[in-house]
């Protein structure tokens, strides 16, 4: 189960890669989560061991989606989600 922070990086992933053609930087995770690199990157690891993502050994910025569906706690109660893509740009 993805906590909603979790769901919500995923998503901004999955848009980035649909509008750049790219994976993005932990620099774009962060800004894109208001987190510090460092806490982007430990968001990623968890999402590689949960099977969510995979990295490739090919590219730096190789990251890939592997399951389109999650189970997200909202309001404390498990939900089924689909990823839905967003890129969040600032004003």
């Amino acid at each position: 189960m993805l906590t909603a922070r979790q769901a919500t990086l995923v998503r901004f992933i999955e848009g980035y890669v649909e509008q750049f053609k790219t994976a993005p930087t932990y620099e774009d995770m962060a800004i894109a989560m208001r987190v510090s690199r460092g806490t982007a990157h430990d968001m990623v690891l968890r999402l590689i061991e949960r099977g969510v993502l995979r990295k490739s050994s090919a590219r730096d910025r190789a990251v890939e989606i592997v399951k389109q569906t999650f189970h997200v706690k909202i309001d404390g109660r498990p939900t089924r989600v689909r990823v839905v893509p967003f890129v969040e740009v600032s004003p």
